[in-house]
């Protein structure tokens, strides 16, 4: 291993792989997180990366050659969202630190102030971008060419040996890798994986990563993107799903499109009917978490769990089931799917409301043979009355007249009670592009295993595009439905990478143009 004076950067010879865990803060305005500019290539050509959690690294780190970017996604599950080759470690950035992120070790901050003098993102350089907020010890941990930074085109998802998964996990056009040696770091925010110590999954990252794996279109894709300050940002405003971080949560997500479909159903009426050939006509109502559990003794298709929006209109059930970074969850025991259990829900309720009109039918009419027996008894004493000219004649005519209108109302509500009919079922998966669901996910089998129904995948970006070419009038006339609007785009790419670089895109680009703008030493570092 040698060192460039010039740059005060180790020339890397080293095989290992680092797996920096990425985005696990909150990054509002007021606290960028560093590792943001390792999804951007800065003005001097160069690929920059910052090591989680505090910009250091052990001697093992100078044996780094790979960085897989990556985030968490559950229990000991994280996902690829980057890759970067040929890496060479920050003299600097090799030092012990200390637990405390506030104390600052002033000679490791003099030594990388030093190094990144003349490096810029957008014209401003990168100790203005992050600011006395963002002061520390480490700023810049490795660097790289930018044509050996990689995006992936499918989800990449690495599971740790302590977690035990199905072969079949993830989403359509994923790849699952599971470690054999590697148990998952709680507390560290980077691991590494050594060609000599943890062999069989070096052997298993290392063919993900390798020349032959990264000229293949179908995993990864050279994308270095230099930052370019659009003119209109400052005409972006943050909303409450910017600053509650609230567009990775299903249950808000969810609570805002059920919001936005009772507001203007007139929007989704009609994207139902171009898209699927729907004819809602009319939504009788959405119901947010309706509890899909059936009690009684004698239904034995297993119910249960509550469905994220339920639609109703006089001929159709809309199941709708919204997944972001979640899988359709199965229950092990039962062997049956969450969508399989809202689906045979639904059925109940339609049996049950062909049984509830049956019973309603009968008991008005029952009613009415009551009420005519009665009645009937009351004409034969009014019919003997006049034989006796008894005194209670009156009172038994009043009777039989209110008899008579009890009948007659109730005859009226018999003939205006409503006629069952059957509403279709309709089921569908939102998803982000990302995160499609899979084939088998979409299934619903009975209990003998025939599949007797599949839900529909709709995309985030199928309804992103449809609302952007036929309801831009209305979200433009309403804030809130316009962020909403755009709170749905970082779910419309393929894959999580690009997803996140674009979240992050708008809060760094804010705190660059706010920065005062330098020239770019291309020379420098180079």
């Amino acid at each position: 291993m040698t060192t460039d004076k010039n740059t005060s950067t180790l020339q890397s010879q080293g095989e290992d792989i680092v797996l920096n865990r990425m985005y696990t803060g909150s990054y509002l305005s007021s606290n960028l997180g560093h590792e943001v500019i390792n999804m951007f290539q800065a003005d001097n050509g160069k690929h920059y990366l910052y090591l989680n959690s505090k910009g250091n690294f052990s001697n093992a780190g100078t044996s780094v050659g790979t960085m897989l970017l990556v985030r968490g996604i559950g229990d000991k599950r994280v996902e690829v969202v980057g890759l970067a080759k040929n890496l060479k470690p920050v003299d600097s950035a090799r030092c012990k630190l200390p637990r405390d992120l506030g104390r600052v070790d002033e000679d490791v901050q003099t030594k990388q102030l030093a190094y990144m003098e003349g490096i810029t993102y957008g014209g401003a350089a990168i100790k203005e971008i992050f600011g006395e907020e963002g002061q520390q010890s480490v700023f810049i941990s490795y660097e790289t060419d930018a044509n050996n930074f990689y995006l992936p085109q499918r989800r990449i998802i690495i599971n740790f040996k302590d977690k035990q998964y199905s072969n079949n996990q993830g989403a359509k056009n994923s790849e699952n890798i599971y470690l054999k040696e590697l148990s998952f770091g709680s507390t560290s925010l980077h691991q590494y994986v050594s060609k000599t110590s943890n062999q069989d999954d070096w052997h298993l990252l290392h063919e993900i990563c390798n020349d032959d794996k990264c000229k293949d279109t179908n995993w990864w894709k050279n994308d270095p993107i230099k930052v370019v300050v659009p003119n209109n940002l400052s005409k972006q405003q943050d909303s409450l799903f910017d600053i509650c971080r609230i567009q990775d949560d299903e249950n808000k997500f969810s609570n805002a499109l059920s919001y936005f479909i009772e507001k203007y159903p007139d929007i989704w009426i009609n994207f139902f009917k171009e898209q699927y050939s729907i004819d809602l006509s009319k939504i009788d109502s959405v119901t947010r978490e309706e509890d899909a559990k059936v009690d009684k003794p004698d239904w034995k298709d297993k119910t249960g769990g509550r469905i994220d929006l339920l639609i109703r209109s006089e001929n159709y059930y809309i199941i709708l089931e919204n997944k972001i970074d979640s899988n359709v969850i199965k229950d092990e025991k039962t062997g049956k799917t969450q969508l399989e259990r809202y689906y045979n829900y639904v059925k109940y309720l339609q049996i049950e409301e062909k049984e509830r009109l049956d019973k309603a039918k009968r008991d008005l009419k029952t009613k009415i043979d009551g009420l005519v027996a009665e009645r009937d008894k009351f004409d034969g004493k009014i019919k003997d009355s006049k034989k006796l000219n008894h005194k209670l004649r009156g009172t038994w005519l009043d009777k039989f007249n209110n008899l008579t209108t009890d009948i007659n109302k109730t005859k009226k509500d018999l003939k205006n009670l409503p006629v069952f009919k059957e509403r279709e079922v309709v089921g569908f998966v939102l998803a982000p592009n990302y995160n499609p669901p899979t084939d088998s996910e979409l299934e619903v089998k009975n209990n003998a295993g025939q599949i007797v129904y599949n839900y529909k995948p709709v995309s985030y970006k199928e309804i992103y595009d449809w609302l952007e070419d036929y309801a831009m009038e209305t979200i433009d006339k309403d804030p809130n439905f316009k962020a909403f609007y755009n709170a749905m785009k970082k779910h419309t790419y393929v894959t999580k990478g690009e997803s996140i670089r674009e979240d992050m895109m708008n809060i760094f680009f804010t705190r660059i143009q706010k920065c005062p703008k330098v020239s770019s030493n291309t020379e420098n570092n180079a």
